[in-house]
């Protein structure tokens, strides 16, 4: 059975390839929040094809990561050949983790408990695979400004909308994320790591509104889908005439960070 996120493995870091400097700031920060050792041993679940995780094993770091899908695996891995520290990767289930308790000194969580019904079980299991005095950290990737929102967005929103669909957001778990760590007695801390400008054109967005390379899109019937795409297009191309016109949108990469 193909797991979800197989058919997106060859075109992952193309659709969400973050800038080299962003990359460094984030194992940067990362390592600065979890005052990092040679003796640090870091856990990702949900580590994709290394987004987060190579910056990291590039600084020289013992890093484990666990996904379902192989094919992300097989990326992460060739990508790690040749680099400074260590990545171990295992083919898992983030709600049954084959780990002992209190194994890791930081646990990475980015992107992850939205696509999980059960979220508050694999939550359960990565803290109980964090040794005591260890570091929980719950990353997060947000496009575009508070108090701009992205025009393309809510239009997409819009035209879903009108078909009783709303589509699936990333960030859906953050306040019971932020509950549950809270009734555990943890208190954790926001902190910004990186910003940055991402720009693209009006064609490129649409076409990037019109693949299903998104998770946010597969739960969509194909032909509200379609239909979706069809109304985005209209209205895209009487406001930007030009498909050239560029597009600019902040981005910030955040973390929840708390110590078990």
């Amino acid at each position: 059975m193909e797991h979800t996120f197989d058919r997106v493995a060859a075109v992952y870091d193309r659709t969400r390839a973050l800038p080299p400097e962003v990359e460094i700031a984030i194992g940067a920060g990362i390592a600065d929040l979890t005052a990092a050792t040679a003796a640090t041993r870091f856990l990702e679940v949900g580590v994709g094809t290394g987004r987060i995780a190579l910056p990291l094993v590039r600084q020289g770091y013992c890093y484990y990561g666990v996904d379902l899908s192989m094919p992300m695996l097989r990326a992460a891995d060739q990508k790690a050949q040749g680099l400074a520290g260590r990545l171990i990767l295992c083919d898992a289930d983030a709600c049954a983790l084959p780990f002992a308790s209190a194994t890791f000194d930081v646990a990475i969580v980015v992107h992850l408990f939205h696509l999980i019904p059960a979220w508050p079980e694999a939550f359960a299991e990565v803290l109980r695979v964090i040794r005591p005095g260890g570091a929980f950290l719950y990353g997060a990737e947000q496009q575009g400004a508070v108090d701009e929102p992205d025009p393309f967005a809510a239009r997409w929103k819009a035209a879903l909308a009108t078909h009783g669909i709303v589509p699936r957001n990333h960030r859906a778990t953050d306040e019971g994320v932020l509950a549950a760590l809270r009734q555990r007695g943890l208190n954790p801390e926001h902190h910004t790591i990186a910003n940055w400008t991402r720009t693209s054109t009006v064609e490129q967005t649409l076409t990037r509104y019109a693949s299903r390379d998104y998770s946010s899109s597969w739960s969509i019937p194909e032909p509200i889908f379609r239909e979706a795409n069809a109304t985005l297009a209209a209205w895209a191309r009487e406001h930007y005439p030009d498909g050239a016109f560029p597009l600019t949108t902040a981005a910030t990469f955040t973390v929840l960070s708390v110590r078990c």
